[in-house]
């Protein structure tokens, strides 16, 4: 079985696989562990799938997400904004702060779980979300 490990770095995912700490299969990476594997190995996923089939990986393992990598408009390996943190800041009365950052990550993965589609979507997402932070 192959094991992918989410990190911050390229080289931090090449030293990790071959010494998983906390492994999930990739067939049972959630849509929200799928977006954070491509937002943080970007350009390199062509060598993590190439150095995991060298290890042992068969290539029906990354099926999926080599289908997500290869479609330029997939919301999950490709992300593109739903809203923009100035209309989110100026609908929400915010400042710029990781919350705003937080927020519009929170926007993408909604997308990418085909929560949503509109601007109007996107702000709701915050909404509720500033809510599950801040109780009244």
């Amino acid at each position: 079985m192959v094991f992918l490990v989410i990190s911050s770095s390229p080289l931090y995912v090449l030293t990790f696989l071959s010494c998983a700490i906390q492994p999930t299969p990739i067939a049972d990476l959630s849509i929200r562990q799928q977006y954070f594997l491509f937002a943080n190995v970007g350009e390199f996923f062509p060598a993590l799938v190439v150095l995991s089939i060298a290890a042992g990986a068969s290539l029906q393992e990354f099926t999926t997400l080599i289908n997500h990598y290869l479609n330029p408009d997939d919301a999950i390996a490709h992300p593109q904004p739903v809203i923009s943190g100035k209309l989110l800041m100026a609908k929400l009365g915010l400042s710029p702060s990781p919350l705003l950052g937080d927020l519009l990550q929170e926007i993408q993965i909604a997308k990418a779980e085909g929560q949503i589609s509109t601007s109007e979507d996107a702000i709701a997402i915050a909404s509720q979300k500033m809510l599950e932070l801040n109780p009244p």
